[in-house]
């Protein structure tokens, strides 16, 4: 029998009108929990549209994943670079255990007097031994550099599942590389930091004869001559604390002729494979003395003549703090460009005993 609207309810089409009803309420209960409920009796006219909302929290997580999935290989990559092109670490002993918002950094100097003698019974002749204790601060400063991508680079990395180009992450790294290497080997006199190759503590030698017009037998004669003074003069200082990683760093045509140049009869025995292990260093330690090649030593010396350098590679002679590695800060959002600012703090070359180095120029 028909309701007062006329309508029978054993109607096919009305059956179907109460199902549909229900699952637009369904839709407009789920709407409404993400925050976009729609009521159609609110609807704006063409003087006043309605705003479509740009909050959803899952559209936003989605954003905020993508983003972060793509600068976790940014910072992978970053992180691969540097382990296999980073090379100052093999110079120089780096320090990273000062706290990144440090502006400087210092050691302690200890100078020790006292020796022990024989005593009588009651000790009152004894020596006394004293300690002088004095600070001795570094500065540290900022350093940066920003790749940045489009975000039609970033939605293609989330499409197609890998990361962002690696040409661009490589190329900030090694931009940040090579400005962190510049100073710890040249140092910046717009900050006042100090090089390996032309530290003005470290005093220098000259030599009259020049390594390319040195005979095998002169060479093994002039770098010995150097180690051993070297290890006199290094007596009172390094005593039994160091006893290793004694090391010539030399330009890289030096370095190539004494590694290369036969001495002796034996034509597979090298001048550096007859030093290192035939040296005074080696004679009291029995560590072989180390060899470095260093690009930058060449017409580093008085009048632009190259350099050697010999000193230790120990943190208690020289070293450089950087509290912070080259790494990404966050994602900078600029209309369709992405940036991913990286960030690195350093400080210069500290030598802490520069009387256990010593410049040769003129080689």
């Amino acid at each position: 029998m028909p309701n007062i609207f006329g309508q029978n309810l054993h109607d096919y089409n009305h059956l179907e009108a109460i199902k549909a009803a229900g699952f637009m309420d369904s839709h407009n209960s789920n709407l409404n929990a993400r925050g976009r409920n729609h009521d159609f009796a609110a609807l704006r006219d063409a003087h006043n549209p309605l705003a479509i909302p740009m909050n959803d929290a899952d559209a936003a997580a989605q954003a905020v994943g993508f983003l972060t999935n793509n600068l976790q290989a940014v910072q992978a990559e970053i992180e691969e670079t540097l382990y296999t092109d980073f090379r100052l670490d093999e110079l120089v002993p780096l320090i990273n255990n000062v706290p990144e918002g440090a502006t400087t950094y210092s050691y302690r100097v200890s100078d020790k007097v006292g020796k022990g003698s024989f005593i009588t019974s009651d000790g009152g002749d004894a020596n006394n031994a004293q300690v002088g204790m004095r600070n001795v601060a570094y500065s540290l400063e900022y350093g940066g550099i920003v790749p940045q991508w489009t975000l039609e680079d970033l939605r293609r990395a989330a499409f197609t599942g890998v990361s962002l180009d690696s040409e661009t992450v490589k190329a900030a790294s090694e931009g940040a590389m090579d400005h962190i290497e510049q100073v710890g080997l040249l140092g910046d006199e717009t900050v006042g930091f100090k090089g390996l190759v032309n530290h003005d503590e470290i005093l220098t030698d000259t030599t009259p004869a020049t390594m390319e017009a040195s005979t095998a037998q002169e060479l093994v004669e002039l770098l010995n001559k150097k180690i051993g003074s070297i290890v006199e003069q290094s007596a009172e200082v390094v005593g039994r604390i160091i006893r290793k990683e004694l090391t010539i760093y030399l330009p890289i045509a030096q370095y190539n002729r004494v590694t290369t140049l036969g001495y002796g009869d034996n034509a597979d025995k090298t001048v550096w494979g007859y030093v290192k292990k035939n040296n005074p260093w080696t004679a009291r330690t029995g560590q072989e003395v180390k060899l470095a090649s260093v690009a930058e030593l060449k017409g580093a010396g008085a009048g632009g003549s190259d350099r050697m350098l010999i000193g230790f590679k120990d943190k208690r002679i020289m070293e450089m703090a950087m509290p912070i590695s080259p790494r990404v800060i966050t994602t900078i959002n600029e209309g369709f460009v992405v940036k991913a600012p990286m960030e690195y703090k350093i400080s210069g070359l500290n030598v802490k005993r520069p009387t256990t180095m010593r410049y040769v120029d003129g080689i």
